[in-house]
C-alpha cells in the first residue's frame, strides 16, 4: 500500500514537472520531450526493476540519436537529463547502466558533477 502511494506520488511529480518544464538552452532540444522519453525508464532508474524495460531502451535509443545530431544538441540534452535526474533524485548508477543493458553506443557521462558545457 505504501509503495503504491509512493509510486503514485512519483507519477504526479513527473507529470507536474512535464507540464511546467521549460525549454533547454538549445532551441532544438526541448526538456519536456526529453522528460517524456525518460518516463519509460523511471521504474529502472528508481530501482524498482532489475533491468530497463524494452520501452525504456527504445526511448533511450531515440534520445541518443537526437543528442548526437550536433554538439549543441548533445549539451542541451545533457542539461535536460542532469536537471531531471537531480529533481527526481535518480540513482545515477542506474542511469549509467541503461547504455549497457540497452546496447547503446553512447559516451555521455551521467553523474551529478558532469559539466555539460564541455561535451
Amino acid at each position: 500500500m505504501v509503495r503504491n502511494i509512493i509510486s503514485l506520488a512519483l507519477v504526479v511529480i513527473v507529470v507536474l514537472t512535464l507540464l511546467i518544464s521549460k525549454q533547454c538552452v538549445n532551441a532544438q532540444t526541448n526538456c519536456q520531450d526529453v522528460n517524456t522519453k525518460l518516463i519509460n525508464c523511471e521504474p529502472f532508474m528508481l530501482g524498482y526493476l532489475s533491468k530497463p524495460a524494452p520501452q525504456c531502451c527504445a526511448s533511450a535509443h531515440d534520445l541518443v540519436l537526437a543528442a548526437y545530431a550536433s554538439r549543441d544538441t548533445l549539451r542541451a540534452t545533457c542539461w535536460c537529463l542532469k536537471t531531471a535526474f537531480q529533481s527526481f533524485q535518480v540513482d545515477f548508477s542506474y542511469a549509467e547502466q541503461i547504455t549497457k543493458f540497452c546496447n547503446l553506443k553512447a559516451n555521455v557521462p551521467l553523474y551529478p558533477s558532469v559539466n555539460c558545457d564541455t561535451l
